[in-house]
């Protein structure tokens, strides 16, 4: 190494897009702060080890988190109901490509016992969003909405608030009153 013969190098970082830690970091420093670069001067190792002080640089960390919210249930009868849901993407990156939104009905809310449908997702940019409104759903109980589901996945993003969920029922309405009767006597 020389000034005829530059040393360099690169860094391979590998960020897990899907992992909850990912939509928490804004910037990433490579490398971390009082890491040092150690090298011998020469090959044979003579005059000893030396070490420069390397502190890192700052990157700015974007990412993509899209999330699904149930905004409304309405019942009509004992098994139909209409749902108003919306897709968002509160990431700082755009999503690049179109997704679904898939729905499905739960004995228990958390199994996914049969699938009612989905819904196109297009691409969104960052702060964007898609309402959905007079979903027809053929089946009273727990419903469940994911967002860019598996399979197929095909953005790598947060996956923070990608599942929604309502329990939407008929039925009487149990209503308890409490009367107090006071009595006196003459």
């Amino acid at each position: 190494m020389n000034a005829a013969a530059p040393w360099l190098d690169h860094f391979v970082m590998h960020i897990p897009c899907n992992s909850d830690t990912a939509c928490a970091t804004t910037s990433i420093k490579v490398p971390d702060d009082n890491s040092y670069f150690t090298y011998y001067k020469d090959q044979n190792h003579a005059g000893g080890e030396k070490a420069i002080r390397w502190d890192g640089n700052t990157i700015l960390f974007k990412y993509r988190d899209l999330q699904v919210n149930i905004l409304a249930g309405r019942i009509f009868g004992s098994n139909r109901m209409v749902l108003d849901l919306n897709a968002a993407n509160k990431g700082t990156l755009d999503s690049n490509v179109a997704t679904t939104v898939a729905l499905y009905w739960s004995s228990d809310s958390n199994s996914l016992d049969d699938p009612l449908g989905s819904l196109s997702v297009p691409p969104l940019l960052p702060g964007q969003a898609q309402a959905y409104y007079d979903v027809n759903i053929a089946k009273a109980g727990w419903i469940i909405a994911i967002i860019n589901p598996d399979p197929p996945h095909n953005i790598n993003e947060c996956p923070q608030g990608n599942i929604a969920k309502i329990k939407c029922t008929s039925g009487t309405k149990v209503e308890y009153y409490q009367l107090k009767v006071q009595v006196w006597r003459r």
